[in-house]
């Protein structure tokens, strides 16, 4: 059987508004990073540089210019932003994106305490200069399953109301915490709810 005999759903070409695919680089090698992209550029449209490893890769800008070359955007990890925001350095925060021309940021509060009218506060001052993508839900199992399906709708509506231009709901690279259950299993009620 060759790729031609299977039936695949038409995907819309890139710069893409819907099917979008986002990869998380947690840190690999300047080497295996440009394999990886190399080989799946056409799917993929973001690289998250994931919680705060790029300010440890010591080759970020090259796999910039490795996602620059394939036009991939890019933005660092909300743990990030969580970290400057919990130290009072947003304007360090948005130096540190201009430095490495980000044009899009993630705006999160999933690990720190930062109530989601705050967090949209942070998007209204940050939407002028960067195209946002905010994150709703939170990386602790049990965080996440104390809040009710209206307030991850009424997050994601104040996220979008404030200047986001897209919002990820979290489900921890484990896919147990967020919109899944700490066994894996997916929330279909919240999902539901988020949907309608």
């Amino acid at each position: 059987m060759n790729r031609t005999d299977l039936i695949l759903p038409q995907r819309a070409v890139k710069p893409r508004s819907s099917g979008l695919t986002m990869v998380i680089d947690g840190g690999v090698p300047l080497t295996q990073f440009t394999d990886l992209i190399e080989l799946g550029a056409e799917y993929v449209d973001y690289v998250k540089f994931g919680w705060g490893t790029s300010v440890i890769t010591n080759c970020l800008r090259e796999k910039i210019a490795v996602l620059d070359a394939h036009g991939i955007e890019f933005y660092f990890g909300g743990t990030l932003f969580e970290k400057f925001i919990l130290r009072g350095r947003l304007d360090d925060f948005r130096r540190y994106c201009e430095e490495y021309s980000c044009r899009h940021v993630e705006v999160s509060n999933g690990t720190i305490e930062l109530s989601n009218a705050e967090k949209a506060g942070y998007i209204r001052k940050l939407a002028p200069d960067f195209t946002i993508v905010s994150e709703v839900g939170f990386k602790d199992p049990g965080r996440s399953e104390m809040l009710p399906p209206s307030e991850w709708v009424a997050s994601i509506k104040e996220d979008l109301d404030a200047g986001a231009s897209l919002v990820t709901l979290e489900a921890r690279e484990s896919g147990k915490s967020g919109i899944c259950r700490p066994d894996g299993e997916l929330r279909y009620g919240l999902i539901e709810d988020v949907l309608t």
